[in-house]
């Protein structure tokens, strides 16, 4: 006899984005509604994984925008926002260039080339305390452009919440 049991929790087969800066809503950078990617996403609600923050500035093109560095063992947290993506396809090679990440490259060139690396996380949702898995662009402090001389990383966000960050810094 087969006996059919539902575990939504355990087979979950949907697919998340983790976004912890500037493309959180609030952030009036507007970018899924300008490349129409809100159509494959839905907001889930808010959410933290275990990293730090880090403040980063481009003097080229003059603007400010967050990291996460992961860090499994990390007792702080950033906090941000949990997508679903409803189309992977419609969404990450968009997302990809605009996030300077280029998949299938090799774990040396990554190191090297991705100025941020898209990585899955554990995700602690806000509202259930459930844990899900999702994608989020980690900045990558060893990348060739994140040692060039116009980008500064200025300062560790110690709440781990980029928006409280810029409100409260004026930015």
């Amino acid at each position: 006899m087969l006996l059919c049991v539902c575990l939504p929790t355990l087979f979950d087969m949907s697919h998340y984005l983790f976004t912890y800066g500037t493309l959180q809503p609030g952030a009036n950078l507007g970018f899924f509604e300008q490349h129409h990617l809100e159509q494959y996403l839905t907001c889930v609600g808010k959410g933290s994984v275990s990293g730090e923050l880090v403040h980063i500035k481009n003097t080229q093109q003059k603007i400010e925008y967050p990291g996460l560095i992961g860090l499994r063992s990390a007792s702080t947290q950033v906090h941000g926002t949990v997508f679903e993506v409803r189309d992977r396809e419609a969404v990450f090679p968009i997302m990809d260039p605009h996030e300077g990440y280029t998949p299938g490259l090799s774990i040396t060139e990554s190191r090297q080339k991705n100025y941020y690396e898209r990585k899955e996380v554990e995700v602690m949702l806000a509202d259930t305390h459930r844990k899900i898995v999702a994608e989020a662009y980690l900045f990558n402090p060893d990348s060739e452009y994140a040692h060039s001389d116009f980008i500064k990383r200025l300062a560790s966000v110690s709440s781990g919440d980029w928006l409280e960050y810029v409100t409260k810094m004026g930015l």
